[in-house]
C-alpha cells in the first residue's frame, strides 16, 4: 500500500481492521500474530493525538468513537512517569 492510499481513506479506524493488518504483517516477519492486536495502536493514536492538542471531534472521526466519554476510555495519559511521586525520587 502506498502512502497516498492511506491519506485517501475516509473510513473510521477500528481496532478490528487494524488488528487484521497488524497480525498479517507480524506473521510476515515471522512473529506470533496471536500476541498482537489493533486496540493498542488505536488507543496509541488517540492518546498521541490528544497529547498533541487535536480536538476530540477530529480524533473521534478518525477512531470511530461516538462520544467523548468512550474516547476518553481509550486515551492514556502520556505523563504517567513525569508527574508522579515515584518519578520525583528516581
Amino acid at each position: 500500500m502506498r502512502k497516498a492510499d492511506l491519506a485517501t481513506w475516509r473510513i473510521p479506524l477500528k481496532p478490528k481492521g487494524v488488528s487484521i493488518v497488524v497480525r498479517e504483517h507480524v506473521a510476515i516477519i515471522g512473529l506470533n500474530s496471536e500476541l498482537y492486536s489493533g486496540y493498542s495502536l488505536c488507543a496509541g493514536l488517540a492518546s498521541s493525538a490528544d497529547e498533541a492538542g487535536v480536538v476530540s471531534w477530529a480524533i473521534r472521526r478518525t477512531t470511530g468513537h461516538r462520544s467523548d466519554q468512550m474516547l476518553n476510555r481509550s486515551i492514556r495519559p502520556g505523563d504517567l512517569l513525569q508527574h508522579n511521586a515515584a518519578g520525583a525520587i528516581l
